[in-house]
């Protein structure tokens, strides 16, 4: 998977228990950041996105047809709801910086800015427009644990002289679910250290990828194996 830039939208049915109580449904909605968390047991993903409208069960009776998103009814809740795969094994994988691979890693996250927003109503309607499209943006964070290792050192070296280097975050181990993140062209800032710790830690935070062309949008891929 890399990056594309169409304007897709979605709907969202959001569920609570018991089915009798109020649910909701986002129309038209377009994902706005996408943030990918590594380090814990089950990493975590967290999407935000905007719609251009959230309607109600039981508002969803005195809304007009464009609130309804096409829909003649509220959907009822599926008696046996579909569970779609397992999560990575969180804490296996490979973590490589510049070509090294480090086992000292301690955590990071991966966050993309898809730069996607809903334009302004139409001039006489209560609802969001078409989805428009701005700058994507692809930064990293990345901790590990100190050390006096010759690759460390070169790493901390290339932060200083803005030397772009490419990381590799993969999680996982078992086939069919490795979840491998490529990220190009990396401009590290300076490390910054925290002592509170029985070990010493260095983190680059706030990294932004780049892609190696205008067009190629290669900044960031994603590859599951």
């Amino acid at each position: 998977y890399t990056c594309d830039d169409v304007n897709p939208t979605l709907s969202i049915m959001l569920r609570d228990k018991p089915s009798t109580v109020d649910q909701f449904i986002a129309f038209g909605s377009v994902v706005t950041q996408a943030r990918f968390q590594l380090g814990a047991a089950i990493p975590p993903v967290d999407f935000s996105f905007l719609s251009r409208w959230l309607v109600s069960k039981d508002q969803f009776p005195a809304t007009d047809t464009p609130g309804k998103g096409g829909l003649g009814s509220f959907p009822t809740e599926p008696a046996s709801p579909v569970t779609n795969g397992v999560p990575p094994r969180g804490r296996t994988g490979t973590i490589t910086l510049d070509g090294n691979v480090y086992t000292t890693f301690l955590s990071g996250s991966i966050t993309i800015a898809t730069g996607k927003t809903l334009s302004n109503p139409d001039w006489g309607s209560a609802y969001a427009g078409d989805p428009q499209s701005s700058f994507r943006t692809v930064t990293a964070d990345l901790e590990l644990y100190d050390d006096d290792s010759v690759n460390l050192a070169a790493l901390k070296g290339k932060a200083l002289s803005k030397t772009p280097v490419d990381v590799t975050l993969t999680i996982g181990s078992i086939a069919g679910n490795i979840w491998s993140f490529l990220l190009k062209n990396l401009i590290l800032p300076l490390p910054s250290y925290d002592r509170s710790g029985t070990r010493r830690t260095v983190r680059f935070p706030n990294i932004q990828a780049a892609a190696t062309t205008v067009s190629s949008k290669d900044e960031i891929r994603l590859t599951i194996t």
